[in-house]
């Protein structure tokens, strides 16, 4: 190849036949062989061609991250919005559960109110109730009459009340009775009520009791003689009058309160109160009765058990009258202890009958029944448990009496009052 001679004319720029002039040849040479780009312009034009798609590129990530931006921003967005939202509505059930409690607490402190009211109410006994408003009323109308100030009182005005109340009273325990009256009503209003136990009022009531002199007119007592002679105007086949023999029997060896018998009513009747059949409860020969109320028992911390035994051949035997009076006349345990049949219906005993039957019998024996009560059972009883020589403190037991106030009841005849004298004389 080195020896090769070169080409003459090497070296030298020759021009295309079309640049001469010659018509056609440059576009034969031109269709023949096309012009081609340099390298240089082919590497300029592909470094373009990368910066225009590097550019489209960058500008479409921009695009999408800008889209995920706003997504993720929208989804905080949302989540926020959730949140508050759940936190909106806990606040409203928690405002309305507070209202809720708040209305339950009124309605509790208000129930609460009326329970002390209802407590405070209960602390007297019904009678006591009505005793304490009859004792009200008669103060309040002598305040009106002499136009004196009712509340809160003065020393003088209480003075002159009871005074005042002397004229109607015999005893004094009644006017202490409806001066106490006056001072429970300033205790209820937190009123100050003037001192009784100064020197000035005891000296009024002294002189009261002095010039007011009074025995108190005890019921008479009815005795075993007394019973058996009532009996004779008594029919035992009777359904009405073996309910009241039964009841006098009762009332006699139970030396029961009239309250614990039968009631002011019929529709004043409660089970707890007054006796019912199934609080009497037989064993063999004898009759256990059941009190869960007396006047002694107001709050239920005891319950009084009363027996009464079979008295064999006597026709003042309790349990033989109970048991005659049950066959009789049945009844359900709920049902009042002494009932009369009347139309096909039971009608407990109440005390206004209780009260009458027993006085027309008196009469009929020929003796005042303005001298007897229903009381007068009791006295009777208590009287008769004495002469039996039973144990004071066993008369207390038997016949509920919560002081030695039993012995008040006590009815000792002449011979007994006679005895005594005869045993003093003996020692002489």
């Amino acid at each position: 190849m080195a020896d090769r001679p070169r080409r003459e004319g090497a070296g030298h720029n020759y021009k295309s036949l079309a640049e001469y002039g010659l018509p056609g040849v440059g576009e034969v040479e031109a269709e023949v062989k096309p012009k081609t780009p340099s390298s240089a312009r082919r590497r300029l034009e592909a470094a373009q061609l990368l910066d225009r798609s590097f550019n489209e590129e960058d500008e479409s990530d921009e695009e999408l991250t800008q889209l995920r931006k706003s997504f993720q921003e929208a989804g905080e967005s949302l989540k926020k919005q959730k949140r508050e939202n759940e936190k909106q509505r806990l606040r409203v059930e928690l405002k309305k559960k507070q209202d809720e409690l708040e209305q339950e607490k009124d309605a509790q402190f208000k129930q609460l109110e009326k329970d002390v009211k209802t407590s405070t109410k209960s602390a007297f006994a019904v009678g006591t109730q009505k005793n304490l408003v009859s004792q009200w009323r008669a103060f309040l109308l002598f305040c009106f009459y002499f136009d004196v100030a009712p509340i809160p009182v003065t020393f003088k005005t209480i003075s002159c009340y009871a005074q005042f109340l002397s004229r109607s009273f015999k005893s004094t325990d009644s006017i202490r009775n409806y001066i106490n009256g006056v001072k429970i009503m300033h205790f209820y209003l937190d009123l100050p009520f003037p001192p009784l136990d100064n020197f000035e009022f005891k000296l009024l009531m002294a002189g009261i009791s002095r010039v007011k002199q009074h025995c108190p007119r005890q019921a008479r007592p009815i005795t075993p003689d007394l019973l058996k002679e009532m009996l004779n105007f008594l029919d035992l086949d009777n359904c009405t009058d073996i309910v009241y023999w039964c009841l006098f029997l009762f009332a006699f060896f139970l030396m029961s309160r009239k309250s614990n018998l039968v009631p002011d009513s019929v529709d004043s009747f409660d089970c707890k109160r007054q006796l019912t059949r199934g609080k009497v409860f037989m064993h063999e020969r004898v009759a256990i009765v059941v009190f869960e109320w007396t006047k002694t028992i107001q709050c239920g911390e005891r319950i009084l058990k009363i027996p009464l035994v079979k008295i064999d051949d006597s026709i003042l035997c309790p349990v033989t009258a109970y048991n005659r009076m049950c066959r009789m006349i049945p009844a359900p345990e709920e049902s009042p202890a002494f009932v009369i049949k009347r139309n096909a219906s039971l009608k407990t005993v109440t005390y206004k009958q209780f009260q009458y039957k027993l006085k027309r019998i008196i009469s009929l024996t020929g003796r005042d029944p303005r001298l007897y009560s229903t009381h007068s059972f009791r006295r009777g009883g208590a009287s008769f448990a004495f002469q039996a020589r039973v144990p004071s403190e066993l008369i207390q037991l038997h016949g509920d009496w919560a002081s030695d106030a039993y012995k008040l009841y006590l009815n000792f005849t002449m011979q007994e009052k006679i005895s005594v004298a005869e045993s003093m004389a003996k020692l002489l």
